[in-house]
């Protein structure tokens, strides 16, 4: 039986205008829980604006919540201080816009470097010192592990194409060999062919490197490909979920059947994305 590995308990969120009369912002977020289990790929989906990505950010730390607690496995997580170095390891996120997330002025390899050095990984897999050989020798088989030839490490974000600088983000974020990887709108910006390839790279990266992966989307059908569990999202609040194929086969709220009806490869009777996944599974 699969332990719980992070519980997200009655999270809410609100923002400040800070105009020049300063007020509070009706709540992004009002109360969400949930419960993911270790190895599992969850999705959460909902329209522009619903506090999926908000909700992402607290869970990887880069918002802090007004109210509600996370537990990683049965440890709670402060949020009236800075989260440990462990925490922060634990939890990694890839961004919506990858590009924009890599200093331009830092070769693919030392940002990927970055997070090995600042946790030590070298030492925790017994070797002797994070000398430059050992480091790059691991930057070499993140490269690899993401399927990228070791060659990129020497250039820039914007030498690359849009599908290789989300598998060097993807290398990147398990640089550190987090427990969780949140993944916001991770296709968004890639044609079909790269999108599938990358949503096989997720299901392999959660066995093996044992990674609970958190996909932030819109994108219904990556989900129904990718995910084991949907939560939908709207106005803050979650209000439905369950396992994928049930809430794409039997939805129960008009909000997660209309999001259903706007995707014509979610038809029963539109084959194409069963096209392209029967393809993906070949690459």
């Amino acid at each position: 039986m699969k332990q719980t590995i992070l519980s997200v308990k009655d999270i809410s969120k609100s923002f400040i205008n800070r105009g020049s009369v300063k007020q509070q912002i009706p709540k992004v977020l009002n109360g969400v829980s949930l419960e993911i289990q270790e190895k599992e790929i969850i999705g959460i989906v909902g329209e522009s604006g619903c506090g999926k990505t908000t909700l992402a950010r607290i869970i990887a730390g880069l918002e802090i919540q007004n109210d509600g607690d996370l537990v990683l496995r049965e440890n709670q997580i402060s949020f009236s201080e800075p989260r440990s170095k462990q925490e922060r390891k634990e939890i990694q996120m890839i961004f919506q816009n990858t590009l924009a997330s890599f200093n331009p002025r830092m070769t693919i390899g030392d940002s990927i470097a970055q997070p090995i050095i600042e946790h030590n990984i070298l030492l925790s897999q017994n070797l002797l010192n994070q000398d430059t050989k050992n480091i790059q020798n691991e930057i070499n088989r993140l490269l690899d592990s993401v399927g990228l030839e070791i060659e990129l490490a020497n250039r820039f974000p914007h030498q690359v194409s849009g599908g290789q600088i989300q598998r060097a983000a993807i290398a990147r974020a398990i640089a550190c060999k987090p427990t969780i990887l949140i993944a916001d709108e991770p296709t968004s910006a890639l044609d079909v062919s790269i999108r599938l390839q990358v949503l096989e790279l997720f299901k392999k990266l959660r066995e093996t490197q044992e990674l609970t992966i958190i996909v932030i989307t819109h994108d219904l059908p990556s989900l129904k490909y990718l995910a084991d569990r949907i939560f939908v999202m709207y106005n803050g609040e979650i209000i439905e979920s369950g396992e994928t194929n049930l809430i794409l086969s039997s939805p129960k709220q008009a909000y997660t059947k209309r999001l259903i009806s706007a995707i014509p490869s979610l038809n029963p009777q539109d084959k194409t994305f069963e096209k392209f996944t029967e393809k993906c599974s070949v690459i």
